[in-house]
């Protein structure tokens, strides 16, 4: 009889440990669900840089917020612009006290411009030609100003279009150079 009984309660401690380990399993396995990660697909890869579809689709979305009329290749090509000026701007200002690995989307703007001011914008030159035949050309538009009234404006309208004609010039040099591979499939 105490054989008999010992048998029992091995086939009864058995039988529990199997549901244990069932239990066990089945926590383990349904935890891993939460935990997962989904997968975001790629869009572009800009040398070593990737563009990721929620990054286009939240900057798509922002763009056309604005109010701005825009076809998703224009937006990926501005993406595009935008890393490429990012990474020459980290190459050229690493001395600088920038944390170039941990940048801030605000920290990156700054980082681009001082780039742009000193790499681009410390370059453009106004000769007094442009900006006397733009006063000739414009006049209407300074309130009876004089030329060295209108002066400041002036040259800064002309070094705007210069520096947007030059950052455009630089950045599809550097386009150029660059590995960009497109993987975004537009309707």
């Amino acid at each position: 009889m105490d054989m008999h009984f010992r048998d029992r309660y091995q086939k009864i401690i058995g039988r529990w440990m199997c549901i244990l380990y069932a239990s066990f399993f089945i926590i383990l396995l349904s935890s891993n669900v939460g935990l997962s990660e989904t997968l975001d697909r790629v869009v572009a890869i800009v040398s070593n840089d990737l563009i990721l579809l929620t990054e286009f689709k939240e900057e798509l979305k922002r763009v056309r917020s604005e109010g701005n009329e825009i076809t998703d290749q224009e937006v990926l090509r501005g993406m595009i612009k935008h890393m490429i000026i990012l990474e020459e701007a980290k190459k050229y200002l690493m001395s600088a006290n920038y944390d170039i690995y941990n940048l801030t989307t605000n920290n990156k703007q700054k980082l681009i411009d001082e780039y742009i001011e000193k790499r681009i914008k410390a370059f453009i030159h106004i000769p007094f030609e442009d900006i006397e035949r733009y006063y000739q050309e414009n006049k209407n538009n300074f309130n009876n100003k004089d030329l060295y009234g209108a002066w400041d404006e002036i040259e800064q309208i002309i070094k705007k279009e210069k520096l947007k004609t030059k950052l455009d010039e630089h950045i599809n040099s550097l386009m150029k150079n660059a590995h960009i591979r497109i993987q975004l499939k537009t309707d």
